[in-house]
């Protein structure tokens, strides 16, 4: 499935790549070659976990970063170097982070992929104590991808990287699919069956594909200013498998269907040369089973300030 979904996505791009100039009426290409941008970003991995019995346990992870990046030519990079986990670890003990991610905004749609291991994350049971769980970790395999309908008049370009700029409010329809990989670890996170016998939660893998639709529009106001939030769901196919140690079902296989969604917005103000936005990402997930329940939540939010020559 996921590679009918990219090929599809190459085939329609490449179908269109003759009509790819802007409607001036609507969008500016802008001519420069270089910028340089800097900001912050927070990132919240959320993870909760309910049982049969009703008990509720939390996992979560922060981390505050500081971001810059440019472009030379046709090359664009960034850099983030995390300044704090906002009070998830210990001092003596800091969470751990490492991801790579690609982000293409292209006229005629956008694909993001990324790779993310997290290692640290708080846990909170359901009496409401809190302790800092080094074991658990979390990788994450990501790619998303969409094709904008009525793309020669909406940007999205000009409000989430500012390589162009929307002149008047216009929006469109979005046609893409999305691919998550989920693979949780740890040496055991106490589950409390009822029988009070010792069950720990070891390992969660889910894999997550899903096609589906959205909705892009560009609000612009005094010329400079922009508000664009963006809207894509569809159905979703899931598989999942559950490890538990203690238990006399050692791990359980899942095939699920539910429903994918995800939401972004972006507000900023767009001069001549130089640019400023906030841009956020939600992106929900919940899973039911007979034996556990669980509800995921990954958000984003980013202060992008910059200036291009």
């Amino acid at each position: 499935m996921l590679r009918l979904i990219v090929l599809c996505w190459l085939m329609i791009s490449v179908a269109q790549m003759g009509a790819q100039r802007w409607d001036s009426i609507y969008v500016e290409d802008l001519p420069f070659r270089y910028r340089i941008n800097g900001g912050l970003r927070v990132i919240n991995d959320f993870a909760e976990f309910t049982t049969a019995q009703g008990e509720t346990f939390q996992l979560d992870n922060r981390n505050l970063a500081l971001r810059l990046g440019g472009r030379y030519g046709f090359a664009s990079y960034t850099f983030s170097y995390a300044i704090s986990d906002l009070g998830t670890a210990p001092e003596d003990e800091p969470t751990k982070n490492f991801g790579l991610g690609l982000r293409l905004f292209r006229r005629y749609g956008f694909v993001q992929t990324r790779f993310q291991i997290t290692e640290g994350f708080r846990l909170t049971g359901p009496e409401n104590e809190s302790v800092f769980r080094p074991d658990v970790k979390l990788f994450t395999a990501f790619l998303h991808g969409y094709h904008i309908m009525g793309k020669r008049r909406v940007s999205m370009r000009s409000s989430f990287n500012q390589r162009e700029r929307q002149l008047k409010s216009r929006g469109g329809w979005l046609l893409g699919g999305t691919a998550i990989y989920n693979q949780l670890r740890a040496d055991g996170l106490n589950l409390r069956p009822a029988n009070d016998d010792v069950e720990l939660l070891t390992g969660y893998n889910q894999i997550r594909l899903s096609v589906g639709g959205g909705y892009v529009y560009n609000y612009i106001f005094k010329e400079r200013y922009f508000i664009t939030p963006v809207v894509f769901l569809g159905p979703e196919l899931r598989s999942t498998r559950i490890d538990r140690f203690g238990s006399s079902v050692p791990s359980t296989d899942r095939l699920s269907v539910g429903l994918q969604t995800r939401s972004s917005l972006s507000v900023g103000w767009h001069g001549s040369k130089k640019f400023a936005a906030l841009i956020g990402h939600y992106v929900p997930g919940k899973d039911q089973t007979e034996q556990l329940s669980t509800q995921s939540l990954r958000s984003r939010m980013e202060l992008r300030l910059g200036v291009q020559w």
